[in-house]
C-alpha cells in the first residue's frame, strides 16, 4: 500500500513546485519596455509603479529616477490601485516619462469652505502624497506635492487668484487617473 502512495505523492510535489504562483515576482518580472505588453492593473506605491499583465507578469517603473526596472523589493499594499483604460493611460504615460518626456496636464478646482492651503493638504492627502513643500512666486503662492522626497516628479497647486476660489492644479500626465479620482 505504502509503496502505491509514495510515487503519487511525488508526483504531486513535483507538480506543485513547478506551478507558478500568481505574485512570483522574480520569475515573471520583466523591466523593458514591450509594446505587446497588455496591461490589466497599475498599483501605486510610495517610489514605484508595479503593472501587471496577467500572461507576461510584471513590470516596475521606479517613480525615484523614472525609468523600468528589474530589481524591485517585493511591495507592501500599494496606496492606490486602477485597472483598465486608467492603468493602460498610466502604463502609457511611464513609457513616455521613461524617455524623458514630462506631458503635463491641467486640473481646475474650487476650493469649498477651505483656504487654499486646506484644499491641498486635503487633495495631497487624499492622493497620499506625503512629502508637501511651497514655493513664493511673482503670481503668488504655489504649493507642490509628491510621493515621497525622492520622487522626480510633483503635483503642483496654484491659486488662479486673491480674489477667486478656483486652483490650478499641474501634473504629468501619469498622475491624471489619480487626481481625477482624488478630485471625485
Amino acid at each position: 500500500m505504502l509503496f502505491r502512495v509514495i510515487p503519487k505523492l511525488i508526483l504531486a510535489l513535483l507538480c506543485a513546485a513547478c506551478a507558478p504562483t500568481f505574485d512570483d515576482f522574480s520569475q515573471r518580472n520583466d523591466c523593458g519596455i514591450d509594446q505587446a505588453f497588455n496591461v490589466q492593473t497599475a498599483e501605486i506605491h510610495p517610489h514605484f509603479i508595479k503593472f501587471r499583465d496577467l500572461k507576461k507578469g510584471f513590470k516596475f517603473f521606479n517613480l525615484d529616477n523614472n525609468s523600468f526596472e528589474c530589481s524591485v523589493v517585493k511591495p507592501e499594499q500599494p496606496l492606490h490601485m486602477f485597472e483598465a483604460a486608467d492603468a493602460e493611460a498610466i502604463y502609457q504615460e511611464s513609457k513616455i516619462l521613461s524617455d524623458g518626456v514630462k506631458e503635463i496636464e491641467f486640473f481646475n478646482e474650487i476650493s469649498q469652505e477651505q483656504t487654499f492651503s486646506e484644499t491641498v493638504e486635503n487633495l495631497c492627502e487624499t492622493m497620499q502624497f506625503s512629502f508637501m513643500f511651497g514655493l513664493e512666486t511673482a503670481s503668488g503662492p504655489v504649493i507642490g506635492c509628491q510621493l515621497t522626497a525622492q520622487t522626480q516628479s510633483a503635483v503642483m497647486f496654484r491659486k488662479n487668484n486673491e480674489l477667486s476660489d478656483a486652483i490650478s492644479i499641474a501634473a504629468i500626465k501619469i498622475y491624471s487617473p489619480l487626481i481625477k479620482k482624488s478630485l471625485r
